[in-house]
């Protein structure tokens, strides 16, 4: 009942979170110079043509006739016309966001599991050679956008080196009918796993490379914690009482120590979709971070605004579950928050 009462909570607030990211997203696609309708027709386009799109795209209304019209719009799944594809939004969404999420878990996967691991074994060999070569790393890590990992991946492993594939989700020639539009996925529901070893294989660079910034933050945390935590009270006294060294460093140690690291997951997770942009670009990945930029680019007020959107969903619902994982490593999060 108490955690229930805790993810409600969280729900609560998440939804109010919603609400203030469209009215900003909103106002900040309409306040920006330039005319969209002018953008979309070219500057050819005749002075009546111009007005007719506008007047189609609400845009002769008042700011917020024209939100409560597009909020409307968007709560039936309806994001508008796509001036810069001619296509509904919601079509295109379906076609970009796939690719992303399937980039952006493998790369949550990866800097998670691997920076986690990297703290600790920093912290096992704390003073040690290797607890300064991994902080080194860490440090590199930090300071490195996306995009140069990206660059270097490709130059290394796909021309110097040339064992892993570097552009496009899957081979030319495969593919697999889609069901959730991520093909690793869909093709181990079909049980198709070639496609779903090829499409895999694809992932790991562009993934690697968006997970580093990340993976050295999550490892430098995680170090910091168990340093920290190894002087606390507790430690002591489950060492004074006997106890191993490996059953107090993974069975009392690790676990609060996990929680700093966990809890700014989120925050990695939408700066993995900020980032992802670059990403795709390099590695010719056909996803939303990159159709977003061009929308942008282009000024198409519906696609960026829907782009927008999405990724804020995905961020708050993130930050949901790290909650509820939080809560549920540490209970006193949830019994604090139930005050």
């Amino acid at each position: 009942m108490e955690i229930f009462r805790f993810i409600c909570k969280r729900t609560l607030w998440s939804l109010v979170a919603l609400v203030g990211l469209s009215i900003i997203i909103f106002t900040l696609s309409r306040v920006v110079p330039g005319d969209p309708a002018r953008m979309a027709l070219g500057p050819r386009a005749t002075e009546e043509a111009v007005e007719a799109l506008r007047i189609e795209l609400k845009l002769d209304q008042p700011i917020i006739y024209q939100y409560f019209h597009w909020i409307a719009s968007v709560l039936k799944g309806d994001f508008g016309l796509s001036l810069m594809t001619m296509r509904s939004v919601t079509d295109d969404i379906k076609i970009y966001l796939p690719a992303t999420l399937e980039l952006v878990i493998v790369a949550a996967i990866i800097q998670c599991v691997f920076g986690i691991l990297l703290g600790v074994l920093a912290t096992a060999s704390q003073g040690s050679y290797m607890d300064y070569f991994l902080r080194i790393i860490a440090y590199i890590g930090v300071v490195t956008p996306s995009f140069v990992f990206a660059v270097l991946f490709m130059l290394l492993f796909g021309y110097k080196l040339p064992i892993l594939p570097v552009l496009g989700r899957t081979s030319v020639g495969l593919g697999v009918q889609p069901i959730t539009g991520m093909i690793v996925v869909d093709s181990i529901l079909r049980c198709d796993f070639p496609v779903a070893v090829d499409a895999f294989v694809h992932l790991l660079l562009p993934a690697t490379a968006l997970a580093m910034n990340g993976m050295a933050q999550l490892a430098r945390i995680t170090r910091s914690s168990m340093i920290d935590n190894s002087e606390r009270d507790y430690i002591v006294m489950e060492t004074a009482q006997g106890l191993s060294k490996k059953e107090i460093f993974f069975k009392y140690l690790l676990r609060p120590s996990v929680i700093p690291a966990v809890s700014v997951l989120a925050l990695q997770i939408g700066a993995l979709f900020a980032n992802a942009f670059l990403v795709e670009s390099i590695f010719n990945w056909p996803g939303l971070s990159r159709y977003g930029v061009e929308a942008m680019l282009f000024k198409d007020l519906n696609a960026v605004s829907a782009v927008i959107c999405i990724v804020g969903f995905v961020f708050i619902i993130a930050n949901i579950f790290v909650d509820i994982l939080v809560a549920i490593i540490d209970p006193r999060v949830r019994l604090k928050a139930g005050e």
